[in-house]
């Protein structure tokens, strides 16, 4: 029993080299000088029949033994590489005898291999034996490299394919969070940035944690923009609590920093949506304040990030878009500016000296002949007109854009016909001829097609402004306009008001209905057939004195019964404007300016009350007698100004 249980413990030393010796067997393929007898016994020439015996009743050991230790060619059969160079990559990889580099120069071999395997068969090239003898070296002790070698071979073993429960990356990712405890603080952020893209696995998740409490313990070393950028770009991945250190901390050493590096976290912010404001003011004003060294990418980048973040500070604005005067002259890239524009009209900000310079830079292009795509002409003149500013001596300038803007340019686009409509409505705004484009807007198939998407609804008003529009032009426009059907369907669609905007009505019509009680002296449910969105109507009589409203009132469907206003009686429609709704500088928007002038048109004195002309902190009956004032001032200005 004793000599059969030392047998079995050690069964190849005893059978297979015994084999070898007595009877010249090839310790390689041992089973292929087994003859397997009727009797069934395995049989070896040369060896008596008690070992025999005992080789007989041991034979899936030996088998198991001889598949798992000594015919591992066998198991993995050699690989042929598409690419020869591996071969001296995996011989310089194994090649080194010192204990001490062994583990560096697998390491260098790894990250060689993932840049060198592009056109290998990565499964079986991580099945073959030098691969296989690599990784085991990594497996070993690996505490002697540098955070930069360790992150790379992790890199590189996930390019290869090598699973991430494999106990060769576990081992790498417990050996960079030993060294991270001891290492520079660059080095540990590398770290951090690092793994903060590797949670799928329990320990890839642990190891971050861990990672996160080391900064968190060491965050008085964060000195440098570099350092915060590295975390913040994770900010996502970040506990609350480490992230508000972070941020003190950005705070405390804002002034010592690049204002490149301040960019680049400010676009950080506003990429990924983080509006904490104190942090937001603190690098706008140091980067206004170093508005000199900042280019015009600089510039793109931090109005792009202001407008994400709708941080909409006057002075900081301002100041940084100053910096755009000696830049822009000298600037050649359309991109830069049109994504200046861009952010300017989403931020409504209209700084008309800036938009006056972008007007000469794109009429210098026009004068020198220099290509000038479609988006840069339809992004000019829809920003223009949101922002409410009408260049004028650009004559040169609109005479390219009527060329070049035709419909058939934008029909075949994603929102095309939202595009088209917007341009049109846009020409109207800044006081350009649209009697030509009228017609593709108000022909039936193009109204029938906005109506019936209900992806086209924000520009519902603007296709009833240019129908008012049409009518208004009178024998000068011969096209077709929209049915009243068509009118009915649209003035019924038009976008609700948010949140702010109700609760700043509210306030404001308390104001004014105890002036003009509704319902007897206040409509305040007019409607209109040309897109203009009133609050409130009322009306004074010739006397300037209220006048009731229910026989004159303005609705969808007038009764033709319906009484004319008498002679010497003034109807006054009120549009309410919240911050949202103005330019940042607190000045009318295009979309209000244009209301005006139609309100004019269609017999109504118009009266806008926005935000600055009555807030919360004003008493109710200060803003009762400052409505009274304005009212007056409204009715009795003359009808053509």
């Amino acid at each position: 029993t004793c000599l059969i249980h030392f047998i079995k413990r050690d069964v190849m030393k005893m059978l297979v080299w015994s084999a070898r010796r007595m009877a010249g067997v090839s310790v390689r393929n041992p089973q292929h000088h087994l003859h397997h007898q009727s009797p069934g016994l395995w049989r070896l020439p040369g060896l008596t029949e008690s070992t025999q015996l005992i080789l007989h009743h041991n034979r899936n050991d030996i088998t198991r033994i001889r598949v798992s230790n000594f015919c591992t060619s066998r198991v993995r059969p050699k690989y042929v590489y598409a690419n020869p160079d591996l071969k001296s990559i995996f011989e310089t990889a194994l090649g080194e005898k010192d204990q001490k580099k062994i583990s560096k120069n697998a390491g260098y071999g790894i990250i060689e291999l993932s840049k060198q395997a592009e056109n290998e068969d990565k499964k079986q090239l991580i099945k073959d034996v030098k691969f296989q003898q690599m990784l085991k070296i990594l497996e070993g002790d690996v505490r002697r490299l540098d955070s930069f070698l360790l992150i790379g071979v992790l890199k590189s073993l996930q390019n290869l394919g090598v699973n991430d429960d494999a106990f060769v990356v576990k081992n790498l990712e417990n050996a960079l969070l030993w060294v991270s405890r001891s290492s520079s603080i660059n080095d540990l952020l590398m770290g951090v940035s690092f793994c903060a893209s590797r949670q799928k696995t329990g320990s890839q998740k642990k190891t971050f944690e861990d990672l996160c409490s080391i900064v968190e313990r060491r965050h008085v070393e964060l000195r440098t923009g570099k350092h915060f950028l590295m975390l913040l770009e994770v900010q996502d991945k970040l506990e609350s609590q480490l992230l508000a250190r972070i941020e003190d901390r950005l705070i405390d050493r804002i002034e010592e920093s690049p204002v490149d590096k301040l960019v680049q976290i400010l676009k950080v912010y506003g990429q990924l949506g983080r509006r904490n404001i104190p942090v937001i003011r603190s690098l706008g004003y140091h980067i206004s304040k170093n508005k000199s060294s900042l280019n015009i990418q600089d510039i793109c980048d931090v109005l792009f990030a202001f407008n994400k973040l709708s941080f909409k500070e006057l002075d900081t604005v301002e100041r940084v878009c100053s910096g755009l005067e000696n830049l822009l002259p000298e600037n050649s890239n359309s991109f830069a500016v049109r994504s200046i524009l861009t952010s300017l009209g989403m931020l409504k900000f209209n700084p008309k000296p800036i938009l006056d310079l972008i007007c000469d830079w794109y009429q210098q292009r026009v004068t020198d002949g220099k290509e000038l795509e479609s988006r840069d002409m339809s992004t000019l003149l829809i920003i223009l007109a949101k922002l409410n500013h009408v260049p004028f001596g650009r004559e040169v300038l609109f005479k390219k854009a009527s060329e070049m803007l035709k419909y058939d340019e934008f029909k075949q686009m994603p929102h095309g016909q939202t595009i088209w409509v917007d341009i049109v409505w846009s020409l109207m705004v800044l006081h350009r001829p649209v009697t030509d484009h009228l017609s593709t807007i108000l022909e039936p198939s193009f109204v029938k097609s906005l109506i019936e998407s209900n992806q086209h609804v924000r520009c519902w008003a603007k296709l009833l402004n240019l129908n008012a529009e049409a009518h208004l032009l009178g024998d000068q426009y011969k096209g077709p306009k929209l049915s009243n059907e068509d009118i009915d369907k649209l003035s019924q669609c038009l976008p609700t008001p948010g949140a702010a905007k109700i609760k700043f009505k509210k306030m404001v019509m308390d104001r004014v209905t105890t002036l003009f009680p509704a319902p007897r002296f206040l409509n305040a449910i007019p409607v209109t057939r040309f897109g203009v969105q009133l609050d409130a109507e009322i009306m004074y009589d010739a006397n300037s004195k209220p006048l009731e409203v229910a026989p004159y009132a303005t609705t969808l469907h007038p009764d033709p019964n319906k009484k004319e206003l008498p002679i010497g009686c003034r109807r006054v429609g009120i549009i309410i404007t919240n911050f949202q709704d103005c330019l940042v500088s607190g000045g009318r928007t295009g979309s209000t300016s244009l209301a005006v002038r139609l309100l004019k048109a269609h017999g109504f004195i118009p009266l806008v009350i926005d935000f600055n002309t009555i807030d919360s902190s004003m008493k109710a009956i200060q803003g009762v007698q400052k409505i009274e004032v304005l009212l007056k001032q409204a009715i009795e200005r003359p009808q053509s100004s």
